[in-house]
């Protein structure tokens, strides 16, 4: 089981604003610096243990919620005629099949450093403004597609047979 909380994503992509003050504007609509929250489960299961070191191979379900206020292109999800206007969004909501291969090496009978290496397949996301009205529902696709690649590095402990750590995101390769 995994939760996570991280900084947003404030990078605002293939939205040109013509004034520096109307990107400060929509910035300052989400002042926080927290904002997108994780939580995951997945099974594992050993696949080599020599010495200090073992290997976890597994899979599970994994949740993503972002919370920044951004522009969003509404025409990559809708299909048929569309206007050109670019649409706001403040909830982006994913729902990921994570492939993961797990290290570990012992440091000591109980602390071990991990690398991590997990791949997202995107199978569900919704994208919508709670700032309109109630009457507008959100964009959602189902599908099946990398979302992104991450490699995660750690610092672990183990109690009994549970290991439990804090990890971090060493560098991530996204493509949407």
């Amino acid at each position: 089981m995994n939760t996570g909380i991280e900084a947003h994503d404030k990078r605002i992509f293939d939205y040109l604003l013509p004034f520096l003050s109307a990107r400060e504007i929509l910035l300052a609509k989400s002042p926080e610096f927290w904002g997108t929250y994780h939580l995951g489960l997945s099974d594992k299961r050993k696949v080599c243990q020599k010495k200090r070191f073992c290997s976890f191979l597994g899979s599970g379900i994994s949740y993503e919620n972002a919370t920044f206020n951004r522009p969003f292109d509404h025409t990559l999800l809708v299909s048929g005629p569309t206007t050109s206007d670019i649409k706001g969004l403040n909830r982006y909501k994913k729902i990921f099949a994570p492939l993961a291969l797990s290290s570990f090496y012992g440091l000591g009978n109980h602390w071990f450093i991990s690398v991590e290496l997990v791949s997202n397949l995107l199978v569900f996301r919704s994208i919508e403004n709670t700032g309109w009205s109630r009457e507008s529902s959100p964009l959602t696709e189902g599908g099946f597609e990398l979302d992104d690649m991450q490699l995660r590095l750690g610092l672990n402990g183990r109690i009994g047979k549970v290991i439990i750590g804090i990890h971090s995101k060493g560098c991530q390769s996204s493509e949407n």
